[in-house]
């Protein structure tokens, strides 16, 4: 979404951007357009036969 713009608009959605830390390093996002639960939910694995 854009480096080092927490507490600005998203270009998008117009939501505030936020800042996060991971593994160290800052990483900046829109909330509304990249939901932190969609980012930790692994993807369904097929069903075993």
């Amino acid at each position: 979404m854009g480096y080092d713009r927490a507490g600005e608009v998203c270009r998008r959605c117009g939501t505030i951007i936020e800042r996060t830390v991971i593994g160290g390093r800052s990483s900046f996002f829109c909330p509304k357009c990249q939901p932190v639960a969609s980012a930790v939910t692994p993807p369904a694995s097929p069903k075993k036969r």
